[in-house]
């Protein structure tokens, strides 16, 4: 179970690596400074989608204990 746990673990955090990733490709260049972005609160929009996925991710892993 505890390697089960684990695994699941990093599996979530390399998911949310590549999720980061392309927010951060889509908000701006790929290391995420935005040098001119069409719609001035896209990076936000996207930070906030980010933030919610991770928040859901983190209520899923809690709610399967």
């Amino acid at each position: 179970m505890s390697k089960q746990k684990l695994t699941s673990s990093r599996k979530l955090a390399e998911e949310r690596e590549n999720l980061s990733r392309v927010v951060l490709g889509l908000a701006g260049t790929p290391d995420g400074s935005a040098t001119a972005t069409p719609d001035g609160g896209l990076r936000e929009d996207l930070r906030a989608a980010s933030e919610a996925v991770v928040l859901a991710e983190a209520l899923l892993e809690l709610k399967g204990d």
